[in-house]
């Protein structure tokens, strides 16, 4: 069995792989955020997705710089047209504030995959919000973070946290 693992330096992705015999394995992309319990699985090999090997980033300018690196790193595995599942994180200081969130959220025409106590077991709640089929444009990712931080700001001890796409 073969592991090869890689972290990039700013610690936005963590990637895994695993095969019998140094064959391919699954790939495991984890993108870092406060109490990551979540993982995704990726079928294919490090090096065919780009992981391991150099390549000319994409220049990407949504105003963020962390979301231009994770855009990188999409378009790095995959066609940014391409739709995939978006989600998107925020915490809140009480249920009240996750609740009335998720309603703006639900209103806005995102899914709501979880509104609950944040994993960590502090007392923030978390909402997560979700697209499925959803086109990760530098133009659709700009909207959404601008969406979710003013969402963020409705209620005191509001946070936007980030988001995750499929590759």
């Amino acid at each position: 069995m073969v592991t090869r693992s890689g972290v990039s330096t700013d610690r936005t992705w963590h990637a895994s792989e695993v095969g019998p015999d140094g064959g391919a394995g699954n790939v495991l992309i984890c993108r870092f955020w406060r109490g990551c319990t979540r993982w995704r699985w990726t079928t294919g090999n490090l090096s065919s997705m780009g992981l391991f090997r150099r390549s000319t980033p994409v220049p990407f300018d949504t105003g963020h710089e962390g979301d231009d690196q994770l855009l990188t790193q999409l378009s790095q595995m995959s066609d940014l047209t391409a739709p995939r599942h978006w989600v998107h994180y925020l915490y809140f200081a009480d249920e009240a504030s996750a609740r009335g969130a998720a309603e703006v959220v639900l209103a806005a025409g995102w899914g709501l995959q979880n509104v609950a106590e944040s994993a960590t077991g502090g007392p923030e709640w978390v909402v997560i919000a979700e697209r499925q089929g959803a086109v990760t444009s530098p133009e659709a990712v700009r909207d959404a973070r601008q969406f979710f931080e003013s969402v963020a700001e409705q209620w005191p001890g509001g946070d936007y946290d980030g988001w995750e796409a499929s590759a």
